[in-house]
Formats: C-alpha cells, structure tokens, sequence
C-alpha cells in the first residue's frame, strides 16, 4: 500500500531476500493496530509513541508500472486525518477528551510521512518477543544483478546512453 514499504520484509520470517531485477513486489502484512517504543523496565518508566492518529483515504489499485508494464500497483491517497487525545480506554471516558479533523494537502502529507516513518520501526502487538527491535528489515540490494541487467538491456528509454 505504501510503495516506502514496498523493500522491506519480517524479521520474523528469516533473513530478507535481495531485491533483484526480477524481485517480485512484496507487501508487508501490516496489523491495525501496532506497538512502538520500549516497554516498562523495573521501576524506569520508558517512552513508548502516545500519537492517536488515524489516516483515512483512498486505497486504488491499477494494473501498470512505473514503466507502462503490466503489474499489479496499489496505493494510498490520504484524505482526511483525525487526531486527538481519546485512547479508547475505560480510563478516558472519564476525561475531557479533544479531537480535530484535518484535511489540509500538506499536513496530509505530513501525516503520512510520519505514519509511513512509525511503521517502519513499530512491531506487531502480538510480537514474540519482549524488546524493542522494529519488525520490518530493509531487504538488500544485488548491485551486481542490476549492473548486469543494465549491461544486458542498456538504460531506461529516456536516459542518454553513457559511452
């Protein structure tokens, strides 16, 4: 859903294969709701994200890459954000709670960026473990495959030849 995503793989599922000219596009099994920060060590409190946000928009799909080739493309076009400081506890039903709907371009794409940020480094609820290590691994690159593509089929149509 988020092409930023898009090379990145579970550490929980063994090492990450290396994005290649052939890679087939991943997604990312992501869950609603996600946890990031370090939890209670002792008697150290430690910070963990308190942001309550929520992103809507539009989920599309097509059927052309990047380059006009078939392929499956998805993608996310935000809408509107809410923010606030309702938690969706029992506790906070007995609190003054505040909440604002926003649909400003560039504080949509702010908001995106942070939760797109957030995701990157969170982990699942449900995680197996108990420290903080984000889920998702960047998967590495095959230089080495990619020069040897680029000497095969040369450069993108629009790119000048290198001599």
């Amino acid at each position: 859903m988020f092409f930023e995503l898009d090379h990145m793989a579970s550490r929980y599922v063994g090492d990450p294969e290396a994005v290649h000219p052939y890679s087939p596009q991943e997604h990312v099994d992501l869950q609603t709701f996600r946890s990031l920060g370090y939890r209670k060590a002792g008697k150290t409190p430690v910070p963990i994200i308190h942001a309550k946000m929520f992103l809507l928009g539009h989920l599309w799909w097509h059927d052309e890459g990047a380059l006009g080739d078939v392929a499956d493309v998805i993608g996310f076009t935000p809408k509107r954000l809410w923010l606030g400081s309702a938690n969706a506890t029992n506790s906070s039903r007995k609190s003054l709670e505040y909440g604002v709907w926003l649909d400003d371009a560039q504080v949509l794409r702010e908001a995106c960026n942070f939760m797109i940020m957030l995701l990157k480094y969170s982990e699942s609820l449900d995680s197996p473990d108990d420290v903080f290590e984000p889920e998702f691994l960047e998967r590495p690159w095959d230089d080495d495959a990619f020069y040897e593509y680029m000497r095969e089929f040369g450069s993108y149509p629009d790119e000048p030849e290198d001599g």
